[in-house]
This record gives C-alpha cells, structure tokens and sequence, in this order.
C-alpha cells in the first residue's frame, strides 16, 4: 500500500504540468540528442547506484526513481520544458517503446463493429469483449513491460508519432487502423500522375514490404498512415496503389464488383471474403486495372445496376 502510495505521488508531481505539453514540437534532433546523452550519464551513475527496493522489481524500482526525479524541482534544470521531462522518462524506462508496441499488438473491438454487426449473438459477444479489452490490454502490458502507466503510455504514442515513426517502422499492429486511413481513398485522383514505371517500382517494393511484414491490413494501414515517408512514397495515389498491391494484387475487390449488380450484396461479400470495405476502394482498383492491368478478365460480369 505505501509502494503505491509512493508511486502515485511521483506521478502525480511529474504529470501535474501535463497542460504544459506541447507534442514534442520543441523536440529538434539536436535537443533529443541532449536529452539521450543525459539519460545516458544518469543510467551509468545515478540510477545505477540506487539500492534495489526489496519489494520491487528492477524496472519498477528504476521507473520509480526516474519519476522521483523528474518531479523534482531541484535535481534537473537541464530539462527545462516538460516535453523534456517526458522525453527523458521515455529513453530512460522503456527505451524501445514496448509498452506502445504491446498495446498496438492486441486486436480491439470497436464500437463501430458492433453497431455494425446484425446478427444479436455476435452483438453480445462483441460488447463483451468490448468491456473487457481494456483489463486485457492493460494486464498484457504489466506483463511485457513490468508495468502499466496509462498517461506514460499516451506519450509514447504522441513521442511516436512525432519522432520515433521516422527511425524504424512498426513490427506489427493488431490494433485497428483500416478506418482511420480510409479518409485517403477519397482523396485520390485516379493515378493520373502515376506512370507504368512509377507503378512497376511500386510492385516491388509492395512484393519486399509483404516478404517482411505479410498483408497484415492494420500493420499496412498504419505504416501507411504515420510511415509512408520510410516507405517511400510520396503521394496519395502511391500510397493507394500500395495498399492495392499489398492487401489486393488479384483485384478481389473488383471481381466481386463485377459479379454483383447490387451495392449491399458487394459490401457483404467484401466484409465476409475479404473482411474490409469501402465504396471507394472499389473505384479505385477499377480506375487501376483500366490503367496498369488492362488484361484483367473477372471470373463474370452481370449487368451494371449497382442500387
């Protein structure tokens, strides 16, 4: 009880200037530099003599006093902002961000999936799970890492996005990211700009990027979404492409559109063949075949109502 008592207060004196957060805009790469050779000179002479707490573990024991000492108003006039300050806390106790990978590696159901889903047995299941991912996630972390910090966490997420996404890309992500990157299939102008050349450099790095990660859509769609510069793609429509080479080189997603006359019928062949959907994915691998696959040949083609 006194251990949790201690460590709540060092992140209450730590996290109370969390209105100060400015998400790592005053981060350059010469100060993330400083604040990495100050850990560095910690590890190897404070932290590195503090006496191990009998009833705690060594990562415990050393997030325990790396917060001790950053909320002190004394021991640390060398990080001056709190982005500083969280930085420091970042590259001192979970330095390969595993408690951001650990939570990216679960799979989450949303609330849009249940609204969703028709059919009320597989509703309820939903919801179920739904209530308890949240214990789950946290219990997998603890595990991983050695312990759980929800405000850490949500740094590490904003450290990511804001420095770390430029160094490495994502192993892998369960956690689902399809919907937040289908804003970019309505902003794609039908790869007017993409030449056969573009799109063969494409096919390539599509067939190397699958040798590494496989055709993991949420894994894909996040790289796509915070990573595509690692990637090397430059624009919407190659960003696009990708994803039709990685998750759909056979144009699934147009067969199915040439053999169904009826847009619900589409949809649901999509979400049960394919497990994804958008109405303007479809378009788009059928302004991509007519473009870079003119040869293509549907399994059959039914008269094109689509109501």
């Amino acid at each position: 009880m006194i251990l949790s008592s201690e460590i709540d207060i060092a992140r209450k004196r730590l996290y109370a200037n969390g209105i100060k957060f400015e998400e790592f805009k005053n981060i350059d790469d010469k100060e993330l530099k400083r604040i990495k050779e100050s850990v560095k000179t910690a590890n190897d002479s404070l932290f590195s003599v503090i006496p191990e707490h009998q009833h705690l573990s060594d990562v415990m024991t050393k997030y325990l006093n790396v917060m001790r000492y950053l909320g002190s108003t004394n021991t640390n006039n060398d990080l001056p902002t709190f982005d500083a300050k969280i930085v420091f806390l970042i590259e001192a106790v979970d330095p390969e961000l595993k408690m951001y990978k650990t939570y990216l590696e679960q799979s989450v159901i949303l609330k849009s999936q249940i609204s969703a889903e028709e059919k009320l047995a597989k509703k309820m299941a939903l919801m179920q799970k739904f209530n308890n991912q949240k214990g789950t996630i946290e219990s997998n972390i603890r595990l991983k890492v050695g312990f759980y910090d929800n405000k850490l966490l949500a740094y590490e997420i904003a450290y990511f996005k804001a420095i770390r996404c430029r160094e490495e890309l994502m192993p892998v992500v369960n956690h689902a990211h399809f919907h937040k990157i289908e804003a970019i299939f309505g902003e794609a102008n039908g790869f007017q700009n993409i030449s056969t050349k573009d799109n063969d450099e494409l096919i390539l790095k599509a067939e190397d990027y699958i040798s590494k990660y496989g055709s993991n859509i949420n894994t894909l769609s996040f790289h796509l979404l915070y990573q595509s510069e690692l990637l090397g793609l430059n624009s919407v429509d190659e960003r696009v492409i990708f994803f039709i080479l990685v998750m759909d080189k056979s144009l699934k997603i147009l067969d199915i559109y040439n053999n169904e006359s009826v847009w619900d019928e589409i949809k649901r062949r999509n979400l049960e063949e394919i497990g994804y959907y958008n109405k303007n994915l479809v378009y788009l691998e059928k302004a991509y075949q007519e473009k870079f696959v003119p040869d293509f040949k549907p399994w059959g083609m039914k008269k094109e109502v689509k109501i």
